[in-house]
């Protein structure tokens, strides 16, 4: 069984759209040891012998077999056995990674026996006595020590050919002899091929001398006795993970791209930042329009109407007519606990007279509570209040106006008066009874209300029970006399008709055990024999313009969202694909040693993982704080609370969901990427990495 052969090998190359025979139907059988000299003039060929027996270029006409076995029919696993167990090459220019150590570099060589790296790493520094280098870091060795460390990384593994491409050209002739001197002594076992135009120098080393030319390949020293056995083989595949010895590797990668690196995070971690606080801004923007809409006194007041509908003759037009609903029928259909109140408006309205400190505060909105109220007694709870009947609240909005704190507005004294014109009708006898009411109420501010700031105004609210009973009291001169008994606002309130102005045409509710959208619902999905209800609630009407406001924002906010995710998958593919670009040779260095597609696959998987994760904890770090202070600056220019909700520890109801979807989709990209990037990457000639410049 011949050791190593090359059986009819032609290698041609086009020029110019011309073929060009380098080496033309070559024969040769090798040794299984000894030192094999092949020499030629520039351009002859030998470089590209050396780089066809490698197995890294392949002929164009026959074959080259190890063992019988053809290196142009190796499938990928035999490939890697053969770089791993059988042959190495000794560049020119050494081609070792500058920023490792040189121990580091010789173990590349060995990567497969992780057990045994180290050991046979020590006894090789031992044997050459090199240990002085061992720490040293190979970009600060002379040209003649990063020969030898590149020597010792060529034979750690023991493998049965070593080839060596010029390896006393860039070296003085003293440390050249002691390079030719090891590798002489490395040839008594195994066969050393060395490719060079120093005839004179190595003829003197050589067992074997070829010559290449005119793409011929001619023996002009044979001193082997063929006849000898061949020497010891290594042994065949050995499926490995070489990844774990690559670490040193990868944490040098990263160190000494510091500065890159350092931007990537950065780019990232603001990609990520983004992100995350706009998916917190479209989050906090719901739970605002859900939670914050109902810090007013005004959530559980609504007015109730009844809508008719009257054609115009000879027109396309409907007039609308409201009335107050029938009082039976809204009890039919109203929830229990919802209770019906009076409409007191007509007395104590907008147009009533605010007088502060003896100060009109103009387009004052003026409105009752109701004791019952949640937020009310929440609110009572927590700044221990106990409330008289004519307890007064005003919100922020009032206060700004004042030009006061709230500690200078509780307990002050706000008076409202109003002066309305009454009338009743005595169709009997066709007469009209008139009277002029004249209201001057005066409260005590209780407390200061900061409302939902949207659309806010001016509002004060004072006790519907309280001016219920003063209406009750509150007694109408012409009225009493005409009708012979006291004659109050509240029962000329009471015997008008459902269409009357004094009712406001409606009634309004206390909703106790009901939210104002579910009543609307019910409004909505019922069918009503005396016409249509309409449901009022300034609440309501706040809520739904935030919430189409809002919803502008969240769609836009949605877009930019979407396309900062895009932006964070793009940069973190293109980190990938430039991490490779600026590898290129190294990887093609760590291929020839041995090392699969698959090894430095997760070699990059995880460099690019770790600078992503990196990023993810610098941006979870950051987040927080960046969020808080968004919230202060809204929050004093709005009023407008936790505008920006990161939910970050549960989110569709899923216990960290953005996390995990953010690194499973980085995860994704990265690993798609590299595998695009590796596609390519194997149809790379490695023989065109590895060119010397």
């Amino acid at each position: 069984m011949d050791f190593l052969r090359i059986k009819n090998i032609t290698k041609k190359y086009k020029i110019n759209g011309d073929d060009y025979v380098i080496l033309n139907n070559i024969n040769y059988t090798f040794p299984s040891h000894g030192l094999v000299f092949i020499y030629g003039k520039s351009g002859s060929g030998k470089s590209t012998l050396l780089n066809l027996l490698l197995g890294i270029d392949e002929p164009s006409r026959g074959e080259i077999c190890f063992r019988n076995h053809c290196l142009n029919n190796f499938t990928l696993e035999e490939k890697y056995s053969y770089y791993k167990n059988n042959i190495s090459l000794l560049f020119q220019h050494y081609n070792l990674l500058e920023n490792l150590s040189a121990f580091e570099n010789v173990k590349l060589g060995c990567l497969f026996d992780e057990e045994n790296i180290d050991e046979n790493a020590n006894k090789l520094f031992n044997k050459f006595n090199l240990n002085y280098l061992k720490s040293k870091e190979v970009k600060y060795l002379s040209g003649g020590e990063k020969q030898r460390i590149a020597f010792l990384r060529a034979i750690i593994k023991n493998p049965d050919i070593l080839l060596a491409d010029e390896p006393t050209g860039a070296i003085p002739r003293h440390t050249a002899i002691d390079l030719l001197d090891y590798l002489k002594e490395y040839s008594k076992e195994k066969l050393v091929i060395i490719v060079s135009h120093n005839h004179e120098l190595l003829k003197e080393y050589a067992d074997i001398i070829l010559e290449i030319n005119n793409g011929n390949i001619i023996e002009v020293l044979n001193n082997i006795d063929c006849k000898n056995p061949i020497k010891t083989i290594n042994n065949q595949y050995i499926k490995t993970n070489s990844f774990k010895s690559l670490k040193s590797i990868l944490f040098t990668r990263i160190k000494e791209d510091w500065i890159k690196n350092l931007l990537i995070i950065l780019s990232t971690f603001f990609s990520y930042t983004f992100l995350i606080l706009s998916v917190g801004f479209i989050n906090g923007i719901n739970i605002t329009t859900n939670e914050d809409t109902k810090k007013t006194l005004l959530y559980n007041f609504a007015e109730i109407s009844q809508e008719t509908y009257q054609s115009v003759e000879a027109s396309n037009l409907l007039l609308t007519k409201q009335v107050r609903p029938n009082k039976e029928i809204l009890n039919s259909f109203l929830p229990t606990g919802v209770e019906i109140k009076e409409n007191l408006s007509y007395f104590i309205n907008p147009f009533s007279r605010v007088i502060c400190q003896e100060e009109i505060v103009e387009d004052t909105l003026i409105y009752p509570y109701y004791l019952d109220n949640p937020f009310l007694i929440e609110y009572q709870k927590a700044h221990n209040i106990k409330l008289e009947g004519n307890s007064l609240f005003i919100n922020d909005i009032f206060l700004q106006k004042l030009n006061l704190n709230q500690n200078e507005i509780i307990g002050k004294k706000i008076n409202v008066s109003n002066d309305v014109d009454v009338f009743s009708k005595d169709y009997a006898n066709n007469k009209t009874i008139n009277d002029l009411a004249s209201f001057n109420l005066e409260f005590i501010v209780a407390g200061v209300i900061e409302e939902f700031a949207f659309l806010n105004s001016p509002k004060i609210y004072y006790s519907y029970d309280y001016l219920y009973d003063y209406l009750s009291n509150c007694f109408l001169e012409n009225h009493s006399a005409y009708f012979k008994r006291s004659y109050s606002c509240l029962d000329l309130l009471f015997n008008s008709d459902d269409a009357s102005q004094f009712n406001m045409y409606s009634y309004w509710l206390n909703l106790n055990n009901i939210s104002p959208e579910e009543l609307n619902t019910i409004i909505d999905e019922n069918d009503f024999k005396d016409g249509n209800l309409a449901l009022t609630s300034e609440y309501l009407s706040i809520k739904e313009s935030y919430s189409s406001l809002m919803n502008v924002f969240a769609k836009a906010f949605f877009i930019f969202t979407i396309l900062s995710f895009v932006l964070v998958n793009i940069i973190i593919a293109l980190t990938v694909l430039s991490s490779f670009l600026l590898k290129k040779k190294e990887n093609a260095i760590l291929l020839i040693l041995g090392i699969s597609y698959r090894d430095i696959f997760l070699l990059y998987f995880v460099q690019n993982l770790i600078l992503i994760f990196l990023s993810l904890l610098v941006s979870f770090i950051f987040f927080k704080p960046i969020e808080i202070l968004l919230n202060t600056i809204i929050f004093h220019f709005t009023k407008l609370n936790k505008m920006i909700n990161v939910p970050f520890f549960s989110y569709f109801n899923l216990p960290l969901f953005l996390p995990v979807i953010m690194i499973l989709v980085n995860l994704i990209v990265v690993f798609l990427s590299l595998i695009l990037i590796f596609l390519i990457a194997k149809r790379i000639s490695l023989k065109e990495e590895l060119v010397d410049e």
